[in-house]
């Protein structure tokens, strides 16, 4: 069984609190009065996915390698089955939730509605989880694959922003798996430097900075300025995450991220209609408020439901087709047609 990596939850837990505060700003009017919230919600928007691929990728890459060494078959369509369905099952849950609450406040047309269900990032999660699958089927070299990525996400940056970034994603998240396969405990701490990791973070918010003074809001969604942010970036919280291991303070928070971001859609996303046109004191309460609603919450809630049976329904789907009883025709159509089937020690970290 893979145990949790301290470092990776507090730095998971980080980086949730900066989809929370990025979301927030926004939500709760305050990015909309005053430039330096504005301010705030490019600086994360500028690397907070991004970071987010790149420790996927690396928990991939360090299970990938340790149950290699186990003479186990984790590179298998077993496991991204097993992903998909506990990514997909709690998104259209979710999904649908979000939109029946949308609607029914009545002030939302069906095409907003579906807006504010915004879940991108799973379906992105599965299809690069796909695509690893069949790189690494066909081409078999990670140098091709780092070549053929870098060559799609600035093609796609250029000429389709958003396939672009999702070429940009999946080159971040392969560059974690590499790294989490090669990267023993000694040499992590080498290639992860702290005072390294520092100065990448100057440059790097430098550069953010004159980003927003040069091209103001609108830069942040191009995919050849995210993708070499999001790659320093991730560099260098890696490094102050992995020089701090025994600081916890997001800890707990960075074992709910996906509870985290559910719970902050369904819950609050709407908001934002509400927030556009009050003083600024009640942008200002509502964003504290909203905050720490849609970050502490639901790691509460998760940490007191987690052994019950709807919890692991909602956010471990997978467990239950896969001990499904071994005569069924279900478990035999998986056992028969794709090699599924049994039970497995759960990846703490995925």
């Amino acid at each position: 069984m893979i145990q949790r990596l301290r470092w990776v939850d507090n730095l998971k837990g980080f980086l949730a609190l900066l989809v929370v505060l990025g979301h927030t700003v926004t939500w709760s009017g305050l990015a909309a009065h005053m430039d330096v919230f504005q301010f705030i919600y490019f600086y994360i928007s500028s690397f907070h996915m991004s970071a987010f691929f790149a420790v996927s990728g690396y928990l991939y890459g360090r299970i990938a390698e340790n149950s290699l060494q186990e003479n186990k078959t984790c590179l298998k369509w077993t496991k991204v089955v097993k992903r998909t369905i506990d990514l997909a099952v709690p998104s259209v849950v979710c999904m649908g939730v979000t939109f029946c609450v949308v609607r029914t406040l009545g002030k939302f047309s069906l095409a907003q509605a579906i807006s504010v269900s915004k879940f991108w990032f799973v379906w992105v999660i599965i299809a690069i989880d796909i695509g690893h699958l069949f790189l690494y089927f066909i081409i078999k070299k990670e140098e091709t694959v780092f070549l053929i990525l870098s060559v799609l996400t600035v093609l796609f940056g250029f000429l389709f922003n958003t396939l672009g970034k999702m070429f940009g994603y999946f080159l971040l998240y392969e560059l974690g798996v590499s790294l989490g396969r090669h990267l023993t405990k000694e040499s992590e701490k080498k290639f992860f430097n702290y005072q390294y990791g520092r100065i990448a973070l100057i440059i790097t918010s430098i550069a953010i900075f004159f980003g927003y003074v040069l091209g103001g809001g609108a830069i942040v969604l191009n995919t050849l300025y995210k993708i070499p942010i999001g790659i320093m970036m991730s560099y260098s919280l890696f490094s102050i995450f992995l020089a701090v291991p025994s600081v916890a303070l997001f800890e707990t928070s960075g074992k709910f991220t996906l509870q985290i971001y559910f719970f902050q859609v369904v819950t609050t996303a709407w908001i934002k209609t509400y927030t556009q046109n009050i003083p600024l004191w009640i942008n200002c309460i509502v964003f504290i408020v909203i905050t720490w609603i849609d970050y502490r919450l639901p790691c509460l809630l998760a940490t007191k439901y987690k052994n019950t049976k709807y919890y692991n329904k909602l956010f471990c789907a997978s467990k239950y087709i896969f001990l499904a009883k071994k005569n069924s025709t279900v478990q035999g159509y998986l056992a028969l047609h794709f090699g599924l089937g049994g039970s497995e020690n759960e990846e703490q970290n995925r």
